[in-house]
């Protein structure tokens, strides 16, 4: 953090420029979400230093895939990954606001994509997101390094508020989710617009899914948010979405050894004519990795193509990418941002 340029108490951009770096602990973080936002002229997602935020397919008002907050101080994410350690029967996310523990977190933003790290129970995790340049699909890639001596057998659960639609209001109980055990994939559909091709969904992972659940309800139980009750049950209960409160979560359970690093992948498509082929090429971490340096060269030799010196360092930080960057991601192909979330045209 000492060799950030433009550094307040929160962040600095990276000595080249192209990545702002955010620093959050429990009693040190922005007074309200600070978003980026990811996305092609299709599918897009908006992030906050949270790790919270919102997706979207084709219109990032009326196709929403997940949950849209317009609250930038409370700032709930629809959008979650959990972690419990079975030994030490502990939990918590990826999601710094929710666990309001001790621990640093470090937050990434670069040109189409972030990455979260921190440092909890002995396991560095780093968890990057982002959104390919020509597919229908978020990807998440968490790694997990065991810092420790011992064992480690962790239970991972990746959980989605979904709307499928322009509003969860009008949506809440006709969700109808599927899964299929042999591509490993769980499918979801609003069955009240059923015409609408776009407002189907899926979710996979690179692990083997345990199990699942689409009611909201017996997932958070009698807990919270950030401590919801299923995290906390041998697995969960397979339940489908139709006549309840939906949620998707997928739980899938993973062994670190002394020292092993293991790469986890979850996705969240749309589009479910390729789901499978896409979903299989994603979840594997080395071409999730490949196409995430695809994205980073993209982006890399588009906004080099303009060049602006000025005697203002910052002026030329922000001349020299962030500018267009933003321009043509929240602009132009998503029409959104963390307050924003308007009417974009069909593709």
């Amino acid at each position: 953090m000492e060799n950030l340029k433009c550094f307040n108490e929160y962040g600095g951009f990276s000595e080249d420029g192209k990545e702002y770096i955010i620093k959050m602990t429990k009693d040190i973080k922005p007074p309200v979400a600070w978003t980026h936002v990811l996305a092609n002229p299709n599918f897009g997602t908006v992030i906050t230093n949270n790790n919270s935020g919102y997706t979207w397919y084709k219109n990032s008002r009326l196709s929403r895939i997940t949950k849209w907050s317009n609250d930038v101080v409370i700032d709930t994410p629809s959008e979650i990954i959990y972690i419990k350690d079975k030994a030490y029967n502990k939990e918590w996310s990826l999601c710094p606001k929710l666990n309001q523990d001790d621990e640093e977190y470090y937050m990434t933003y670069g040109f189409g994509y972030v990455k979260l790290s921190t440092m909890q129970m002995g396991l560095l995790q780093e968890h990057t997101t982002f959104v390919p340049k020509d597919e229908n699909i978020k990807v998440n890639i968490l790694r997990l390094k065991n810092v420790t001596a011992e064992k480690r057998e962790l239970k991972l659960v990746y959980y989605i508020n979904p709307v499928l639609g322009e509003d969860e209001i009008k949506t809440n109980g006709y969700i109808d989710i599927n899964y299929d055990k042999n591509s490993n994939i769980i499918y979801a559909k609003n069955l009240l617009t059923q015409d609408i091709k776009e407002q189907n969904i899926y979710i996979s992972s690179s692990e083997n899914i345990k199990s699942y659940t689409g009611n909201r309800n017996t997932f958070i139980g009698n807990g919270t948010l950030k401590e919801p009750s299923g995290i906390g049950r041998d697995s969960l209960e397979n339940e489908n979405s139709l006549g309840s409160t939906p949620c998707i979560a997928i739980e899938v359970c993973i062994e670190l050894k002394a020292f092993e690093d293991k790469e986890i992948v979850f996705v969240l498509g749309a589009d479910i004519k390729e789901a499978q082929s896409i979903a299989y090429k994603y979840t594997v971490p080395g071409k999730s990795k490949e196409e995430l340096e695809t994205v980073k060269r993209y982006w890399n030799e588009l906004l080099r193509k303009i060049s602006v010196k000025t005697p203002v360092e910052s002026m030329n930080i922000m001349l020299n990418g962030w500018l267009g960057y933003q321009t043509i991601v929240s602009r132009l192909w998503a029409r959104s941002g963390f307050y924003q979330s308007r009417w974009s045209l069909w593709i």
